[in-house]
């Protein structure tokens, strides 16, 4: 049969039954233990830390409102983002990294297995000390009335740098 409970139900040690159904708001002021699924209808709100020993699984989209930490890794097939995503430790990729608009780095790019430029040149190759842009065809232009200057290896082995010049039409190469 049914009880109906007009006031507040102290249970000391463990209510239990088949099913039970609530209409209202259920406070519990301890841990509670749930043996199966816990299915809920509606919106969860938690006030304090979700815990999860293992596995989530979501089956919509989730909504964080503030910062995600992770302490481990990170993954994913497909990951959108519509804001700035700040990194504080260095990122792998572990294929095509395919940049939409403008890619500016703050520091030396490092490329271990070279790069291919397959564009209409670089502009301000600020590297090669005098040069103004790189062209696609491999042409090196200035603005420069000392040339362009690039350091290597002389013949004896010594690091030195090197002036390219040009004059009267002849390529002229000093180490500096």
């Amino acid at each position: 049969g049914a009880m109906n409970l007009q006031s507040t139900l102290a249970v000391a040690d463990k209510l239990s039954g088949e099913e039970a159904q609530f209409s209202a708001l259920v406070a519990m002021d301890a841990a509670a233990t749930v043996g199966t699924t816990l299915g809920v209808t509606g919106i969860s709100t938690f006030t304090g830390a979700i815990d999860a020993n293992s596995t989530s699984d979501f089956q919509g989209a989730m909504n964080l409102q503030s910062t995600l930490a992770v302490a481990d890794k990170l993954s994913g097939e497909e990951a959108q983002f519509s804001a700035l995503v700040a990194m504080d430790a260095a990122a792998t990729v572990g294929t095509t990294l395919g940049v939409t608009g403008v890619a500016t780095f703050t520091a030396q790019s490092v490329h271990s297995a070279g790069a291919n430029m397959n564009s209409a040149g670089i502009i301000n190759a600020g590297a090669i000390a005098g040069a103004g842009t790189i062209a696609a065809s491999g042409l090196i232009s200035t603005t420069s009335a000392s040339g362009i200057s690039i350091g290597g290896t002389n013949a004896a082995g010594v690091p030195a740098d090197y002036a390219f010049t040009v004059v009267g039409g002849v390529l002229v190469i000093n180490e500096t």
